[in-house]
């Protein structure tokens, strides 16, 4: 894209108050002395195309205004896009701001869409002063936007196919980090064989001692006569007394059962008590019965009507008094008769017990006598059986030692072979991790060789657009990786170190460069033109501000 300015129109705009135009050619001097608004133009040009200062300050347009505060601040440019005239208008009147493109009100998006790109583009190729004063990372985000990508496939055909394998078959995908994540890599197989070195000097064969038998038929035998002794049956004789005496003891629990029966009183006195209620009930009646006299009226004499039954209540009375007489006589006689019985039962039991105790005592005898003969014999028997026992318990000790031995012996025997397995393994792991640092540092070295030509293409191209100025944003360390590292440098020397009129130079150059990565031909502006003797020519239009002392504003057309 070719853009040119053939007029300014600029009104209300920092020192010019009312409109001025200049016509402006493909080269243009702006010419004066100091304050007349030389670099006003280039701000304007600005300000009209980004909404910005010359120096890409967004909130700069307060400041652009003049100082008297005009209702109306205006810029017109009269431009000429690949051929064809446009007029592009920015006006900002109390708080609003217009854009017209061709009487079409835009906004600023469209223009920056249609037009520049983007600002820091734009203003990288008006001011020279723009780009090297942006902060590294900015300057190195927007070369890395300006320059086209180097493909893989581009550095992998000047690498060769051997290389190019290497690099593929270990994963390469990005080349900012393959040289540390393989360097890591290779660090990790190195410690592995000197971590596999230690366990393999580590990992001696133990010393094992020889097995132990042991000869069993001594404790077998000794477990027989254990077993012979302990078995001894008891003499039949003790089970057959102690049964004896336990049957007895149990009849004597039970008691005599055969004794004479005690008659029981219960129902006779039950009969008795009877008797006594009646007899009291028939006496509170004959108590209560007092006289019904009355006069006879054949004879006059008086009779008592109760007499009769009073009589007949008496014998009454009189009758059960001798029944409860006779009850009781007979109750007195059973119960003798009881104690009588009872007496001879008593007998009767007290002789069967003493019987029954006399047998007891004498079967206990037959069985201690039977105790006292055979305790000599178990005594004897018990001697046999504790020696017999304490040899088992030694020989027991002394198979369960050997047992133990033996059983370490087989563990020692068994870690022997898992220490030679070990070994052996440790081994293959070193032999693969030979393999695989050899392998690791030939993709290492391919990666070193692509980071080289990565940086020698990137050189190539940017070298196309620039004489004395050298971008550098990467460089290669001594161990062959790209570090971030961005820096312009001017005949060597970098830019904050020029004078004046080399970061003129430089700049032009690098307005240079990105205007023809982009293909983007914008007008350039350049100010304290009167710093150097000779300007860079460049395929764009250029407008250059000098200051002539005591000179009033005058804008030449050149060319």
């Amino acid at each position: 894209m070719q853009v040119n300015i053939n007029k300014i129109a600029i009104k209300g705009f920092k020192g010019y108050v009312d409109e001025c135009e200049f016509v402006l050619g493909k080269r243009t001097l702006v010419s004066g002395d100091n304050g007349l608004g030389k670099s006003s133009i280039g701000e304007a040009i600005a300000w009209a195309i980004t909404g910005c200062d010359i120096n890409g300050n967004e909130k700069a347009t307060a400041r652009l205004v003049n100082d008297k505060k005009p209702k109306l601040t205006e810029v017109v440019l009269d431009l000429e896009i690949d051929g064809t005239p446009q007029t592009l208008i920015r006006r900002k009147k109390g708080s609003s701001n217009e854009i017209y493109l061709n009487d079409v009100k835009v906004a600023n998006n469209d223009i920056s869409r249609d037009l520049y790109k983007s600002k820091d583009v734009f203003l990288s190729i008006l001011n020279p002063y723009y780009f090297p004063n942006l902060a590294p990372k900015d300057a190195k985000n927007l070369l890395s936007s300006i320059l086209k990508p180097i493909s893989k496939e581009d550095i992998f055909a000047e690498l060769g196919d051997f290389l190019k394998e290497k690099l593929e078959k270990n994963k390469f995908r990005t080349p900012e980090t393959f040289l540390t994540d393989k360097r890591a890599e290779l660090k990790d197989q190195e410690e592995n064989i000197i971590f596999l070195e230690g366990v393999i000097e580590g990992a001696k064969p133990i010393d094992i001692p020889e097995r132990k038998s042991f000869a069993d038929t001594e404790l077998k035998n000794l477990r027989e006569q254990l077993k012979s002794l302990e078995s001894v049956s008891k003499d039949p004789n003790f089970d057959r007394l102690e049964r004896k005496k336990r049957d007895l003891e149990l009849e004597l629990l039970k008691g005599y059962l055969d004794i004479k029966p005690i008659e029981g009183t219960k129902w006779l006195r039950a009969e008795k008590d009877s008797l006594l209620k009646r007899f009291r009930d028939i006496e509170a009646k004959t108590s209560n019965i007092g006289k019904n006299v009355v006069t006879c009226d054949n004879c006059g004499n008086e009779i008592d009507l109760n007499a009769t039954l009073k009589v007949s209540l008496e014998k009454e009375l009189n009758e059960v008094k001798a029944e409860g007489i006779a009850k009781k006589k007979e109750i007195d006689e059973l119960e003798k008769e009881n104690e009588i019985t009872k007496a001879e039962n008593m007998k009767v039991v007290q002789e069967w017990e003493i019987g029954l105790k006399y047998q007891i005592e004498t079967i206990q005898k037959e069985i201690s006598n039977l105790a006292a003969e055979k305790s000599k014999e178990e005594e004897s028997r018990k001697e046999k059986i504790t020696s017999i026992k304490a040899k088992v318990l030694e020989l027991d000790e002394e198979e369960r030692r050997i047992f133990a031995h033996n059983s370490n012996i087989e563990a020692l025997e068994k870690q022997n072979e898992k220490i030679k397995h070990d070994i052996e393994k440790s081994k293959r792991e070193i032999e693969n991790s030979k393999l695989k640092i050899a392998e690791l540092k030939v993709a290492i070295d391919a990666g070193k060789q692509y980071n080289s030509i990565k940086l020698k293409k990137q050189t190539e191209i940017i070298g196309k657009y620039l004489d004395k100025v050298e971008l550098q944003f990467e460089k290669l360390t001594k161990d062959g990786e790209l570090k971030d590292d961005f820096k312009i440098l001017y005949e060597g020397r970098e830019f904050n170190k020029l004078s004046n009129a080399e970061k003129i130079k430089a700049g032009l150059e690098m307005s240079n460069f990105v205007s023809n990565m982009m293909d983007l031909h914008f007008p350039v502006f350049i100010d304290n033109a009167e710093s150097i003797t000779v300007i860079q020519e460049l395929d764009t239009q250029m407008i250059m501000a000098k200051v002539v002392e005591g000179q009033e504003l005058k804008v030449e057309v050149l060319k």
